[in-house]
């Protein structure tokens, strides 16, 4: 047999030794395919989101006659609900129009704006939701996995001017 530690070992035999080992180790979940340089991550299936890549956010044109105004205009999760930290509330919400909507102020209510976009991008895991205002970009972005926490941030052309954590509330 071919001696798989050297550099010079070929691929065909490096490829079979580790889908050999792979399936005699039980602490094993992973294994990986060397193919012409490249390296392919395969899942044995227990965990399949691991060599799943995310899902790119996608936009909906809503002028499709099979789609009600009022559905959702995105692949990507959409969270609703009030968010703030000691300086900012942000309220997110759909609108019946197709819109995801944004209300911002300061905690003590001087300063408020309402958006409504329907720019999106990120991954289905991580979406990034865009609502302007002029060369200003407001950005909400979040976890799917965790819907108490927005990251906040505040773009005046492509200078960022906010970075912040909000919860639910």
């Amino acid at each position: 047999m071919a001696d798989t530690t050297s550099p010079a070992a070929p691929i065909p035999s490096l490829m079979f030794n580790l889908i050999r080992f792979s399936r005699r180790s039980p602490l094993t979940l992973i294994s990986a395919i060397v193919l012409g340089g490249v390296i392919a991550i395969v899942s044995d299936g227990l965990f399949p989101h691991i060599a799943a890549a995310a899902r790119a956010c996608e936009a909906y044109s809503l002028d499709h006659p099979e789609i009600p105004p009022w559905d959702d205009f995105t692949n990507c999760p959409l969270l609703q609900g009030n968010f703030q930290n000691e300086r900012w509330t942000v309220t997110l919400d759909t609108a019946d129009t197709g819109l995801y909507t944004y209300e911002g102020s300061d905690r003590d209510g001087s300063n408020s704006i309402y958006l409504s976009s329907r720019e999106v991008r990120g991954t289905e895991d991580r979406p990034i939701y865009t609502f302007r205002n002029g060369d200003t970009a407001y950005t909400i972005t979040f976890r799917a996995s965790d819907h108490n926490t927005i990251r906040l941030e505040v773009f005046q052309g492509d200078q960022r001017i906010l970075n912040e954590l909000l919860t639910r509330i």
